[in-house]
C-alpha cells in the first residue's frame, strides 16, 4: 500500500538526496510542493534541484551534469571552464576561490586576458574544479612604491569562485584510508605567482596524517608533511591507490600526489 502511494507521487531529486512530494507549482527561480494530506506548501530554489520525475512518468531535468568535464588531474586544465555569468553555476558547489590582478580595466568592464584564463584554469585544475565563475572586484589604486605604474591607475582584481559538479565521498575516503596514517609522496607540481604554467618535480618526503574531516564540500586534512610543522591541506582527487592533495603556501599553489 505505501509503495503505491510513493509511485503515485512526485519525486523531486536533490544532489544528495531524494524526497516523494507533491509538486504545486515551478517558476523560474523556484519550486512550489506539499505533502498529501497536508495544506501547507513548501519553496525551494531550483539551484539546489538536479531533476523532478512527476507521477506521470515526465522527467524535467533542472540541471543536467553531462555537460560538465570530469576533472581527473591538473593537467585537465584546459577542460575548465570560465563564465561571467552566476546562472552558469546553478545547481553546482563551490569548493574555492582565487584572486588575481588583470589591468587597470574600468570597475564595471571585465576583461580576462589569456594568460589569466589559462592561471585560473591551472588553480581550478589543481582543486577538482570544473568551472570558474570571474567576476571583478573593487578596483584599487596603483602601487605608489612601483616606479613603471601610476599611483593613480585603478588595478582591478579579478575573483574567481571555483565550482564542481560532484563532491567527493568523505566515507569513502576513510573507507580507503583504512586506519593507514603514515604516506610517501611521489611527486609535486607547483604553481609560482604570475606563472601560468605548473612546475612538476618527484619529491619523495613522509606525509603523517592527524584528522580528516569535512569543510564547506571540502574534505580537509590536518597533517604533517615532511619537516614542516602542523598544515591543512584539501583532498582534491582520490581513487583505491592514491589521493592527490591541494595547499596553499605563500602565493604559490601545490598538488601533491600521494600513493596509499
Amino acid at each position: 500500500m505505501l509503495g503505491e502511494c510513493v509511485a503515485q507521487l512526485d519525486t523531486i531529486y536533490y544532489f544528495d538526496r531524494k524526497q516523494a512530494c507533491i509538486v504545486k507549482e515551478i517558476d523560474t527561480n523556484q519550486v512550489k510542493y506539499s505533502f498529501p494530506g497536508e495544506q501547507l506548501r513548501y519553496v525551494v530554489s531550483k539551484q539546489h534541484i538536479q531533476k523532478i520525475k512527476f507521477a506521470s512518468g515526465r522527467e524535467d531535468v533542472l540541471v543536467d551534469h553531462s555537460i560538465f568535464n570530469q576533472i581527473r588531474g591538473i593537467d585537465d586544465y584546459e577542460k575548465v571552464k570560465i563564465t561571467l555569468l552566476q546562472q552558469d553555476v546553478r545547481g553546482l558547489f563551490k569548493i574555492g576561490e582565487e584572486s588575481i590582478k588583470i589591468s587597470a580595466a574600468p570597475p564595471k568592464e571585465l576583461k580576462l586576458k589569456e594568460k589569466n584564463i589559462t592561471r585560473l584554469k591551472r588553480i581550478a585544475a589543481m582543486q577538482g574544479g570544473c568551472m570558474v565563475h570571474a567576476m571583478n572586484e573593487q578596483a584599487e589604486m596603483g602601487d605608489y612604491s612601483n616606479p613603471y605604474q601610476s599611483a593613480s591607475t585603478p588595478i582591478t582584481r579579478t575573483k574567481g569562485l571555483i565550482y564542481t559538479h560532484k563532491l567527493l565521498d568523505l566515507n569513502e575516503f576513510r573507507r580507503i584510508l583504512s586506519k593507514k596514517r603514515k604516506f610517501m609522496t611521489l611527486e609535486e607540481s607547483s604553481l609560482l605567482p604570475g606563472s601560468k604554467k605548473f612546475e612538476k618535480e618527484l619529491m619523495v618526503k613522509e606525509f603523517i596524517l592527524h584528522e580528516v574531516k569535512l569543510q564547506d564540500n571540502v574534505i580537509t586534512i590536518s597533517g604533517r608533511l615532511g619537516d614542516r610543522p602542523n598544515e591543512t591541506f584539501k583532498v582534491v582527487a582520490f581513487g583505491e591507490y592514491y589521493f592527490c592533495l591541494y595547499y596553499e603556501r605563500g602565493n604559490t599553489h601545490y598538488y601533491i600526489k600521494v600513493p596509499i
